[in-house]
C-alpha cells in the first residue's frame, strides 16, 4: 500500500510542475508591481549619496523598517494568492489546499522574489554592510 501511496504521488510530478509554473508566474509578477509600488511610490526615491551620509543606526532602522514594510505587505498578498485556485486544481487528487501546494505556495518565494527586485533595499543593505566589511562593494549605486 505504502509503495503504491509513493507511486501515485510521483504520478502528481507533472501536475506539481505544472501547478508551481503557475503559481511563480503569479508570484513574480506581483512581486514586479509590488517592488515597483515600494521603491517608485511608498518610499522616498534611492539617493546612494544621501544614505551612505546617513548615520549607521539611522541606516539599520531605514532597513528593518523596509524588511518589516515588504514583510507585511507579502503576509496580505499572500493570504489571497493562496485562495487562487490552480488550473490543474482536482487532476489526479491534486488541490491547492494539500501539503504539496502549500510548499509550492511558500511565502518565501514572493518574499525572495520582492527583495530581489527591491532596489532600494539592496542598495541600503550594501552601503550598511559596507560599514562592517571592508571588502564589501560599495559602488555597485553609486555610492563610492
Amino acid at each position: 500500500m505504502n509503495k503504491e501511496a509513493n507511486f501515485f504521488q510521483l504520478k502528481l510530478i507533472p501536475i506539481y510542475l505544472l501547478d508551481y509554473i503557475w503559481v511563480i508566474t503569479i508570484y513574480a509578477t506581483t512581486a514586479f508591481f509590488l517592488a515597483v509600488l515600494i521603491d517608485g511610490y511608498l518610499l522616498p526615491p534611492y539617493d546612494a549619496e544621501h544614505i551612505k551620509n546617513t548615520p549607521t543606526w539611522e541606516l539599520y532602522l531605514e532597513v528593518i523598517l523596509q524588511i518589516a514594510l515588504q514583510g507585511f505587505l507579502v503576509v496580505v498578498i499572500i493570504t489571497v494568492l493562496q485562495n487562487i485556485p490552480s488550473p490543474v486544481e482536482g487532476i489526479g487528487g491534486y488541490g491547492h489546499g494539500s501539503s504539496e501546494a502549500l510548499i509550492i505556495r511558500s511565502p518565501a518565494i514572493l518574499t525572495v522574489l520582492l527583495f530581489t527586485l527591491s532596489r532600494s533595499m539592496q542598495g541600503r543593505l550594501i552601503i550598511l554592510f559596507s560599514r562592517f566589511n571592508n571588502n564589501a562593494l560599495v559602488n555597485i549605486y553609486s555610492a563610492k
